[in-house]
């Protein structure tokens, strides 16, 4: 099935097979499909925001990188995904909203700390088990950041420390016991 997503009144996109265009919220939406890495695919330019949901992706590559896509945000849901190579967001310099939940990672990619436009992080329900203290530092932007059913059992001091425009933090369902210093540093206004 194909169908067809309108970027301007002059032409029309190929919707990629097993998704959902959105043309007035420039997004496409893809379910269902098992990929050892991310899908090449014909998406248009015009897109915002990419949604894959339910896959068996397992490696986050630069595939996407060189396609000239403006995303502001990325979702890979439920997708297996384990890890990430370094150059993963490599020309998403906009993004601002990655949710990576129900996944496999055991880390942060580096290539996360390394996106200081992020807003919105969130990766609960990943085999997270443990954060450096500058796994975030680069973050700036960061105001939400979800890092729920993982396997975190300890906080480095300032782990947080340069996140001055964080609001939200969600670290419940860890094992998390007490930060080194017997305190955790962090100041939510």
């Amino acid at each position: 099935m194909v169908s067809l997503f309108y970027v301007s009144t002059v032409r029309a996109i190929i919707c990629p097979s097993s998704c959902r265009c959105d043309r007035r919220e420039r997004s496409v939406a893809c379910s269902g499909y098992n990929y050892l890495g991310l899908p090449k695919m014909n998406v248009p330019p015009a897109v915002r925001t990419f949604s894959l949901t339910n896959q068996s992706i397992l490696y986050f590559d630069d595939t996407w990188s060189d396609l000239g896509l403006d995303l502001r945000e990325i979702k890979l849901i439920n997708c297996q995904v384990s890890n990430m190579s370094a150059n993963a967001l490599r020309g998403f310099g906009r993004l601002r909203i990655l949710h990576l939940n129900f996944n496999s990672l055991s880390e942060v990619p580096y290539c996360i700390s390394n996106s200081s436009s992020i807003r919105d992080l969130r990766m609960s329900d990943n085999e997270i088990d443990s954060l450096s203290v500058d796994t975030f530092q680069s973050l700036s932007e960061l105001r939400i950041l979800e890092l729920a059913y993982n396997w975190i059992s300890e906080l480095p001091d300032e782990i947080f420390w340069n996140l001055s425009e964080l609001r939200v933090i969600d670290l419940s369902n860890n094992m998390i016991g007490t930060s080194p210093d017997g305190h955790l540093s962090i100041k939510l206004s």
